[in-house]
């Protein structure tokens, strides 16, 4: 199997701390916020829904659900319905809808935790990649192809998809012991150095070399 190259490791390199200061006071982001990352489409099969749901067994003001994508015109899009939710309870202040973010850069630059949350198997979740080499932390649903990148409490951490329970602590573990996201996240950026850009590219060139 192959997998897409990145090259977001050196493109986060070049964001600016001035960019990263504006959106955060665009969003009302305080520096001592710590900000949990959901990042792909608002549909059902995505699971944000099962990650609000997590996010609200965390009584911490400063700790922030940041969507970051859009459901709309989409099937299954459940983004209306969370807006609704998080209006109805008043906590407007603490998930924030930032929509479509072109500088994927950006985006990880933003999160200090990335949770794949899709109740749904995926092939191989790029995200994870892009997160892993932005030296995020990360939580993902064991299903689909994940697992073959993350192995739970070594470079990441695993849920099952749905278990609300399971994923609040993860994610409370992870808010708390802050030393032990830092390593998770190290350990994850090393291992996703094989699908850098350049790593692909001259694993390809081998295997083209071999054919010829």
């Amino acid at each position: 199997m192959f997998y897409l190259g990145s090259s977001l490791d050196n493109e986060i390199k070049s964001i600016r701390s001035s960019s990263t200061k504006d959106l955060r006071t665009k969003f009302n982001l305080k520096k001592d916020d710590l900000v949990i990352g959901f990042v792909g489409r608002l549909v059902r099969w995505k699971g944000p829904k099962f990650l609000l749901d997590a996010f609200l067994k965390i009584d911490n003001p400063k700790v922030k659900l940041v969507y970051f994508g859009t459901g709309s015109g989409q099937s299954e899009s459940v983004e209306e319905s969370l807006k609704k939710q998080v209006e109805k309870m008043g906590i407007q202040d603490r998930v924030i809808f930032f929509g479509f973010l072109e500088n994927r850069a950006l985006i990880y630059k933003l999160i200090d935790i990335f949770v794949l949350s899709s109740v749904k198997a995926e092939p191989f979740s790029t995200t994870v990649i892009e997160a892993a080499l932005c030296k995020c932390p990360i939580i993902a649903t064991n299903i689909g192809g994940t697992p073959e990148f993350i192995k739970h409490s070594k470079n990441g951490l695993l849920v099952t998809p749905g278990n609300v329970g399971a994923l609040a602590k993860l994610l409370l573990r992870l808010i708390e012991d802050q030393r032990f996201a830092r390593n998770l996240g190290k350990i994850a950026f090393q291992d996703a150095k094989a699908f850098k850009i350049d790593n692909i590219t001259r694993n390809l060139e081998e295997i083209y070399i071999k054919l010829i």
